[in-house]
């Protein structure tokens, strides 16, 4: 029997209470809190023990360093209220699985996952194609982002992360298409510069068990730091086991795979105020199977086999002496993408084998300034370069004779977008008022035998405004406008091949879809409580959905119906979000979240809309030890209101999905070098499956960390 949670309770959990993730840097790592000044970087120092810097992992101070929603480095209370930040310390104490794992229970965020080695996560009722991702500010978005979840977040290895920030309610003035529903931008961990002569060698050795096999994971890094160089890297070897379901669910077949990832970064001072960056990072994924397939579709095989991702950078950073000009960067960056699928009918002897590869280039160059005390501003350019090829066949798998076919898109495609942007904000007294503008080029082409051949040139020009209050000390209130878009892609344009729950055929005829988003924060930060209020909507049209169609004349292919893209009329989505952290004293610290979506489309529920559902944490630090403990409470009400998509899609239950909630506790203890932690999740063993989901959560099971630092 699933765990149930009413309305009510839940609502009185979370109410006007939040998890607000913090901005502390690397474990033991804090940066400083105000932005830098021209001429200078962002220093950074160590912690003087793990525990330290974990009971600060949730500060929430409104001078904390971000980056991401002003593309350069600023403070919080310039950025913006609605930024939500995870820190390296908080990835530690979490210990996720995966990237996509870290995010659950950030306000306004939701994590749905097709697949175990999938996770894609929603944004304020967005997901897919229309949330942005970005790795270290580089688009990982590339044209074949497909709509709905998918698996493109689990691609990055949270032990690579030093922290994460999540720009909700559009971000397309400063990065471009697809930022419908938000940003979230993957910050890699920075190795430091020794100073004077010296050199310091550092790493770490980590190895970590979760019970019934679900996972084995081991991590290596090192570090080297001096006057002129400073580098870091790190190799991560993990085997994911069957998941364990809740209840009496058991083991869930299909869910298990391996996983390699390798990431370097080395940085160079070129000069005393420039610095060279040259990173790589790649993962590889082998044997990840769709249990949603398997289990409810007729597959006796679909796997992702592999899945993998590769990315190399070089950015060179210069700190002007003029007053006026804080900062510029130039980013060159090469990427490598690839997707193999194995499908295999029960009872039926032919494999389909899919094999799609996408390089990505680009090159960006960003400028921050600082004109007097009370104008700041980001002016840049980028253009972004793919090339897809994609390829398919049929064979025998008793030895019979391999037959060629259409890839899911042409054999070769290409995709150029080119952009220049602009963002400014003015600061007079308790008033501050922001402004930004992008023009955005896209063109799309290839030759396609079967479909024709197609050269789309669409362009965009979306803006920006906000205006901030400073009500007091402590207290801030926010008005925020942006309008953002989306251009239709190579996977939108040209796609042919099944889905979820049908087959679809190519949609040349496309328009770029459009959103205008307006919220209102306020924050408030006095004594012991921090707390603060979002509410937002977002004004979509244009929005591209699937329709039934036919393919050569039938409404049916290969015993599954057929369908297209098209462009469909106005939607809207709003909702809110409540956060709070609450100090008790010195050693008790209680920290919560709630958010609610509701989606409404052509006057009918939109698809995969979250429910309500929040967080609930309680952090304990005893004075004068080494020792932590942490509980948490993760839940979420039922989703009773279903689109018509909602009710066709096999991984959503008859009449919607149930309402759950799971139980975690976790702790610790550092000595000397060595840090041992142990958690325990789903105490419960609730049976449960986040709304959309092709998998179910892991039911009970506890897991152990040991980490060696030197």
């Amino acid at each position: 029997m699933k765990t149930k949670i009413k309305f009510l309770p839940g609502l009185l959990l979370g109410l006007g209470l939040s998890l607000q993730l913090a901005s502390q840097n690397d474990s033991g790592v804090n940066v400083e809190t105000d932005t830098p000044p021209s001429g200078t970087e962002i220093n950074v120092v160590r912690d003087s023990t793990l525990k330290d810097s974990l009971w600060s992992t949730f500060s929430s101070d409104l001078d904390q360093v971000v980056v991401t929603a002003q593309r350069r480095s600023a403070s919080r209370q310039e950025a913006g209220n609605s930024v939500q930040l995870l820190s390296r310390d908080f990835l530690d104490r979490q210990t996720p699985r995966s990237m996509a794992e870290a995010l659950v229970g950030v306000p306004g965020v939701w994590m749905q996952k097709t697949n175990h080695g999938g996770g894609s996560p929603f944004v304020r009722g967005l997901t897919g194609n229309q949330v942005l991702l970005l790795y270290d500010g580089i688009r990982l978005n590339n044209s074949t982002y497909r709509y709905g979840p998918n698996q493109y977040f689990n691609s990055i290895d949270p032990f690579s992360v030093e922290r994460v920030e999540v720009v909700p309610g559009g971000g397309g003035v400063l990065y471009g298409s697809d930022a419908l529903g938000g940003t979230i931008n993957v910050l890699t961990r920075e190795p430091q510069f020794a100073a004077g002569d010296s050199t310091l060698l550092t790493g770490r050795l980590l190895g970590r068990l979760r019970s019934s096999d679900m996972e084995k994971t081991m991590r290596a890094e090192v570090g080297v730091e001096k006057e002129k160089l400073a580098l870091f890297a790190g190799v991560s070897l993990r085997d994911f086991g069957n998941l364990h379901g809740g209840g009496d669910l058991g083991e869930l077949v299909a869910t298990g795979y391996d996983e390699r990832a390798v990431d370097v970064k080395a940085k160079f001072k070129t000069g005393k105020r420039s610095v060279l960056t040259a990173a790589y990072n790649g993962l590889v994924q082998t044997g990840v199977g769709r249990y949603d397939q398997v289990a409810q579709r007729g597959y006796a095989r679909y796997d992702f086999d592999p899945q993998e991702r590769q990315l190399a950078y070089l950015r060179w950073r210069l700190l002007p002496v003029a007053s006026w000009w804080e900062s510029f960067e130039v980013t060159a960056a090469h990427q490598q993408s690839r997707e193999v699928r194995l499908k295999q009918k029960e009872d039926s002897e032919i494999l389909t084998r899919e094999d799609d590869r996408i390089n990505t280039n680009s090159l960006a160059a960003v400028a921050g300034f600082r004109f007097n005390p009370a104008w700041t501003a980001t002016v840049g350019a980028e253009a972004y370069h793919d090339q897809v090829f994609s390829s398919a066949f049929d064979q025998n798998v008793n030895g019979g004779e391999i037959l060629p076919k259409r890839g899911l898109y042409p054999a070769e495609a290409t995709a150029l977008s080119y952009a220049v942007f602009t963002s400014h904000r003015y600061r007079v007294g308790n008033w501050a008022v922001s402004a930004g503008l992008r023009y955005n080029l896209f063109r799309t082409e290839f030759t396609d035998d079967t479909f024709g051949n197609t050269d789309f040139k669409p362009t965009a020009l979306v803006w920006d405004g906000g205006l901030t209050y400073n009500l007091s000390q402590g207290q801030q209130l926010e008005l925020k406008v942006a309008s953002s878009f989306r251009a239709p892609n190579v996977n939108d344009l040209s796609s042919f091949g099944s889905f979820d729950f049908g087959i679809e055929v190519p949609s040349p005829d496309l328009e770029p879809e459009r959103s205008l988003n307006t919220e209102l924060a306020y924050r408030q930060y006095s004594g012991r409580l921090k707390w603060g209020v979002t509410v937002f909507r977002n004004q979509l049209r244009n929005l591209i959905e699937r329709e039934q169609s036919t393919y050569l004349g039938e409404a049916t292919y290969e015993g599954q119906d057929v369908y297209t893209k098209v462009n469909r009329s106005e939607a809207t989505i709003f909702g809110a979000e409540a956060d709070a952290d609450f100090r008790l004293n010195d050693q008790w610290r209680i920290i919560t979240n709630l958010s609610y979506t509701r989606g409404e489309a052509d006057g009918k529920p939109m698809r995969r809309i979250p429910p309500l559902h929040g967080r609930f944490d309680v952090l304990y630090r005893p004075a004068k030890s080494k020792w932590f403990a942490d509980g948490s409470l993760l839940w979420a009400g039922a989703q009773r209101r279903l689109s018509g998509g909602d009710v066709d899609d096999h991984r959503i239950a008859v009449g919607g999905t149930d309402g759950w909630l799971t139980v975690g506790v976790r702790g610790g203890y550092e000595w000397k070098a060595w840090t041992v932690t142990l958690f325990a999740n789903n105490l419960n063993n609730a049976a449960y499956r986040l709304h959309g989901s092709g998998v179910d959560g892991a039911g009970r099971h506890a897991g152990m960390e040991v980490a060696w630092r030197w």
